[in-house]
């Protein structure tokens, strides 16, 4: 009796168990769950960790937010605002973008350089022709507005992503492909175009004096199209996101990266082969071709 007795127990003790670890974990789930959610409401995804191949060898990579798109005209003006507002002169002349980077030998960029970041047509653009300077400003402010809206939460810096992250998170959960939606081609089997950049036109081929056959893209901001029918850029918000809900990760606008002089991803102004996930563009300056978005490590305290 008394052996029988004791397997009852341990049997009952291990039902207990099981139903505890059962419930503790729909616990975490939940508030995991809450977590993701309310960071979704903020533009940002979550990114799992993970190691990937990269520049010929294995990188790990920790777990993070990333911003859902690019950051836009609307949420950067609202930053210049504030700076502007609390008398920070110093940084509020870092932070206005460079609007007359939008000039060109073509007369019709006039429009852009008056409207393109504070007009509400564009609030939802990517903001583009500011500094790396002016974009990690825009993270440590955006970071104090994280703090006021979740005070009790020990969340990182929000900040540029490293090269890798960037590339890892481009790759949305994809080992080899070279764009973000997988797959060697810029446009899917109904000949529309997953990104926006430069499609290369019979105007762009050109015969040299000598019958010899070269590409020109000029000056002119032309060619970049949103589903075979829009100039320049597109929304932040446009195309198909990748694997991890994350959008123009190929396209529309470059992005700057942490510790580098460099952009990601290709812009708009970019050919098919200069949108790949591992593409870069030189990024010393403010250019319209260059947008940003935040990365925050993951802590697992966002609430």
């Amino acid at each position: 009796m008394c052996n029988q007795f004791r397997q009852l127990y341990y049997i009952y003790k291990s039902k207990i168990m099981k139903r505890i670890v059962f419930v503790a974990g729909l616990v975490l789930l939940g508030s995991f769950t809450a977590k993701k959610f309310k960071m979704k409401k903020e533009n940002l995804v979550y990114i799992p960790a993970g190691t990937f191949e990269f520049e010929d060898k294995k990188v790990s990579v920790n777990s993070f937010y990333m911003s859902t798109t690019e950051v836009t005209n609307k949420e950067y003006l609202k930053f210049v605002n504030d700076l502007k507002r609390k008398g920070n002169e110093k940084e509020y002349l870092i932070a206005l973008p460079d609007t007359m980077n939008w000039r060109s030998k073509n007369a019709y960029n006039v429009p852009y350089v008056e409207h393109y970041f504070r007009h509400p047509a564009y609030s939802d653009y990517p903001v583009v022709n500011i500094t790396k300077e002016a974009a990690e400003l825009y993270c440590v402010w955006y970071t104090k507005q994280m703090l006021v809206k979740f005070p009790k939460s020990k969340f990182n810096d929000f900040r540029l992503p490293s090269k890798e992250e960037w590339v890892y998170a481009a790759k949305g959960g994809l080992k080899n492909s070279p764009y973000p939606w997988g797959g060697p081609f810029t446009h899917n089997v109904e000949g529309k175009h997953l990104a926006n950049f430069l499609h290369i036109g019979e105007h762009n081929i050109k015969r040299d004096s000598l019958g010899g056959v070269g590409i020109t893209k000029g000056d002119e901001f032309s060619g970049a199209q949103l589903n075979n029918a829009a100039d320049i850029l597109a929304p932040s918000k446009s195309f198909n996101p990748n694997g991890y809900g994350l959008y123009n990760m190929a396209g529309n606008a470059a992005e700057f990266v942490a510790r580098d002089t460099i952009a990601m991803g290709g812009s708009w102004k970019s050919t098919g082969y200069d949108i790949r996930v591992s593409s870069e563009s030189s990024a010393t300056d403010a250019k319209p071709t260059i947008g940003f978005r935040m990365v925050s490590t993951f802590t697992g305290t966002y609430r």
